[in-house]
């Protein structure tokens, strides 16, 4: 099993160390959720002696975690989002709100407010290790916490944009079992209709199969109006039942995906790094956003998508350039005469020179006269 983890701590022989969780993110390699935290704890030993370990208390691992850190001689600091592990926390989150964008909680036991400018529940979590660990620096919170108030999200990462009526979710830098659950639990709270795209999630090793099917099964009790899949996530659409769909290529998945945007929903877009699946999000976002928020026609079709599956075709870039060219020779052939022929009637025209080319004279569409 290997050990990818080791070097790290001994370069750099940290201080202070936080261990978010394990959630099933590279199970191929370390064969096993013990084998995961085996080789986070690692960690511990290339510290300074005496630094500080910030455990995340709401972790199943987090006793495995404290017990290694105190033998190799750390202090341990314990936070918690979760009232059923606050017992033993150092830092603990209360009266948790959250919002579509933002979360917001008091950080006890020393009452301050809080606010995390990003959305989902896990940024609480993450907000509380942070704080942890700058006060294991001796840095007051008092400057800290205004900065952290102001938070930009990246794209990749929980990265809300608009898209038509609706919006869409970029969660796209990467997926575990772990976080797309806290996806799944996101989108569920947002109004309907919400579908999630999911993408291929790699290094998830022999359990692949049943892990992603275990996550389709997931979104379908969590109760998403819809589930997309790529088809290298094909098992969860066999968890979720047979109203999931899988996608061949992003542009159906994108296809698949409008007329949940044309209702006003929220698609959140998910997958493994190596799953791409930036390309959906590409596909929803910017050919919006380069055409001025897209023709009207092109958002009745959509609408009408998902009453008959034959307007999808207005989805295809190839369709819709050829339509430009139609468009373009209608204008030409057919508008453009009728506008000069209103034009000469009007004695809407150009001054011509005299002194000019006589082959301006014959010009279609304006009224010569001489220059005085």
């Amino acid at each position: 099993m290997p050990r990818a983890k080791s070097p790290g701590p001994a370069l750099a022989r940290p201080q202070v160390v936080l261990v978010t969780n394990v959630t099933g993110a590279h199970l191929e390699g370390f064969g096993s959720m013990q084998g995961i935290a085996d080789a986070k704890a690692e960690i511990f030993g290339g510290c300074t002696p005496g630094g500080q370990a910030i455990i995340n208390n709401d972790d199943s691992f987090a006793d495995f975690f404290a017990e290694k850190a105190r033998a190799a001689g750390l202090t341990v600091v314990r936070v918690s989002m979760d009232e059923s592990t606050r017992t033993g926390a150092d830092l603990y989150a209360e009266n948790i709100t959250l919002h579509r964008d933002r979360a917001e909680f008091v950080l006890q036991p020393l009452g301050e407010a809080v606010t995390v400018p990003l959305p989902g529940a896990h940024q609480v979590s993450n907000a509380l290790m942070a704080c942890a660990a700058v006060r294991a620096l001796g840095v007051s919170l008092a400057p800290v916490l205004p900065r952290l108030a102001a938070l930009k999200p990246v794209p990749g990462r929980m990265h809300i944009q608009p898209a038509g009526a609706g919006a869409v979710v970029d969660d796209t830098y990467n997926a575990n079992p772990g976080s797309v659950r806290v996806a799944i639990d996101w989108l569920a709270a947002q109004p309907a209709p919400q579908m999630l795209v999911l993408g291929a999630m790699g290094e998830l090793g022999p359990q692949a199969e049943s892990l992603v099917q275990e996550l389709g099964e997931y979104a379908r009790q969590a109760g998403l109006s819809e589930l997309v899949v790529m088809t290298g996530a094909a098992a969860a659409a066999r968890g979720y039942g047979e109203a999931a769909k899988i996608a061949e290529d992003y542009q159906q998945a994108a296809s698949w995906s409008a007329p949940v945007l044309a209702q006003g929903g929220t698609v959140l877009v998910k997958g493994s790094r190596s799953a791409g699946m930036e390309a959906v999000v590409q596909r929803l976002t910017q050919e919006r956003t380069h055409t001025g928020g897209t023709l009207m026609l092109l958002w009745l079709a959509e609408y009408l998508a998902q009453y008959h599956s034959g307007f999808l075709v207005v989805q295809y870039i190839t369709l819709r350039g050829i339509l430009s060219v139609l468009t373009a020779l209608f204008i030409a052939f057919w508008v453009g005469p009728i506008m000069i022929r209103k034009l000469q009637e009007k004695q809407v025209g150009q001054a011509i020179r005299d002194d000019g080319p006589k082959s301006h004279l014959s010009k279609a569409g304006t009224r010569p006269w001489a220059a005085r």
